[in-house]
């Protein structure tokens, strides 16, 4: 049966792979965290954590038919490819046990064929060599289910698990504050920028913006150099007043070190004011400044407590919204986040490993986060 690349990115990225696994060169492989499927141009999963031998790597996938495709498709001298942790393939074809990147760097290479779960690898050999043709566009698969809701709901617990071991992998590099900042910057760039301000999240990083506030500059200076850092204070809405895109532009501190960020491959084409990566991040601005007397993370877990016994989702959601919504009020309201937006964020703190003790602590009172991080919920054994 021929496979094409693009299903190759579904079993990686639902990780229909075997629990031990090692690369071609013979090294034991762990795959901590699949990545994140990147729909534009560059690596196919960006961030993935592996463990080859024992050594953690974080960095980038590629994912080819053929170990030969990586130089059929000029990735060797690619910059573009120069983080790439990991070369998967379906087959090994060339006699090389490593992948040469771009400044001769060279990676492992796993092989895909040999290394699928029990279950993928039964239905490869039961269909191997069959022809399939099309179907009609009802789907008959659906039409059997007996509860399409339970197979929907259980979808998206499957999404929520992912988001789950993604952010597991990450605590491995970053504490939760900066975790909880790099997933709502994700988030506000949403399709066309989400890589892009990632990227940001992890250069202008929460502790270096928390330095701002501890060394008793202002907002405005913050706010100021993330958008001149970024390239994006001389590229907002032609809307936008100017004197505040003035008075940013002089309270702005421009470290040398920070000038790569100046390359970020901005989409701004067709871009509605609201939706503008540059209108994002003052959108949550005020909300960052004031988290830095304590912790981002801290003032989403606040949103938990509740009466004992009388736990609210809807109260819950209410103060979250209202979390985000207050530190607008200086943004023209034309510009302010939506509320969808905002659930998106409460999906985020909620998909947080360490979020899961917390959440299971607030529904079973008996049960206490284990993480010091979490001393003012511990301290309020009266309240959910």
């Amino acid at each position: 049966m021929q496979f094409s690349e693009r299903f190759l990115y579904y079993i990686w990225d639902a990780g229909h792979l075997q629990k031990k696994m090692e690369t071609v060169s013979g090294n034991e492989l762990e795959v901590l965290y699949n990545g994140q499927w990147n729909t534009d141009s560059g690596p196919d999963f960006l961030g993935a954590v592996v463990r080859v031998g024992n050594e953690i790597l974080h960095g980038d996938v590629e994912i080819h038919v053929k170990t030969s495709d990586w130089c059929n498709h000029g990735h060797t001298d690619n910059p573009d490819y120069r983080n790439v942790i990991l070369h998967v393939v379906l087959d090994h074809n060339t006699g090389d046990t490593l992948t040469r990147t771009h400044s001769e760097h060279t990676v492992e290479i796993m092989q895909l064929r040999k290394q699928l779960d029990s279950s993928l690898g039964k239905l490869l050999q039961r269909y191997e060599g069959v022809d399939f043709t099309p179907c009609d566009k009802e789907c008959e698969f659906l039409q059997q289910l007996s509860h399409p809701q339970q197979f929907f709901e259980n979808l998206g617990m499957t999404r929520l698990r992912k988001k789950s071991n993604r952010f597991a992998a990450e605590l491995i590099y970053n504490d939760y504050d900066q975790v909880l900042w790099q997933g709502m910057a994700e988030s506000l760039g949403y399709s066309h920028n989400k890589f892009q301000m990632l990227r940001l999240s992890r250069h202008l990083t929460y502790d270096y913006l928390k330095e701002f506030k501890t060394s008793g500059k202002s907002r405005d200076a913050m706010l100021g150099t993330v958008l001149t850092l970024s390239g994006l204070l001389e590229r907002l809405p032609s809307t936008f007043p100017m004197i505040w895109i003035s008075k940013w532009r002089e309270l702005a501190e421009i470290p040398d070190e920070m000038d790569i960020l100046r390359d970020i491959p901005w989409k701004l084409f067709r871009q509605r004011p609201v939706n503008h990566p540059g209108i994002r991040i003052m959108q949550v601005a005020q909300l960052l400044w004031d988290s830095f007397d304590g912790s981002l993370f801290q003032r989403f877990a606040a949103c938990f407590s509740q009466p004992q016994g009388k736990f609210s989702v809807t109260t819950m959601r209410e103060r979250v919204l209202k979390l985000f919504l207050d530190s607008q009020g200086w943004l023209p309201e034309k510009y302010h986040l939506g509320e969808s937006r905002i659930d998106i964020f409460l999906s985020i703190f909620c998909s947080q490993s360490c979020c899961s003790t917390v959440v299971k602590w607030v529904i079973y009172p008996c049960r206490k986060p284990s993480n010091t991080a979490f001393a003012h919920i511990r301290r309020r054994r009266k309240t959910v």
